[in-house]
């Protein structure tokens, strides 16, 4: 049996981020030149930021099988999107827009030649 945690409640009441998703249209034009692309689809996307200990309790869901919390951050919150962004942000600071695009799990290398390709420019 499958089930799903609703976080309207506590998303409601959560101050709302303000880190805002690249455009789509920005990161088009970013590769516009490009010739040669690779897609990186990264693993466990949400489940890689850690939900600060004390914040954990906020998290607490209930199931046929007991109590239970997250230790990582789930999806449904509402600054989930956001704080991942802004995290893969950090992680490729100083490429993204140049050789990677970067939208929330999904990475796209991009370049002109096959050489610029293998060394990244």
């Amino acid at each position: 049996m499958l089930h799903c945690i609703d976080y309207r409640q506590l998303s409601a009441l959560t101050k709302k981020g303000v880190y805002s998703l690249p455009r789509i249209d920005d990161c088009l034009d970013a590769m516009s030149s490009a010739t040669w692309l690779s897609a990186f689809d990264l693993r466990s996307s949400y489940h890689q930021i850690e939900v600060a200990p004390q914040e954990r309790d906020k998290t607490t869901f209930i199931c046929p099988r007991g109590m239970y919390w997250y230790r990582t951050m789930p999806f449904g919150l509402c600054n989930a999107g956001a704080t991942f962004q802004r995290c893969v942000d950090i992680v490729m600071s100083g490429l993204h827009l140049d050789v990677c695009l970067v939208y929330l799990d999904d990475i796209i290398l991009f370049s002109r030649t096959v050489e610029e390709h293998y060394i990244c420019r």
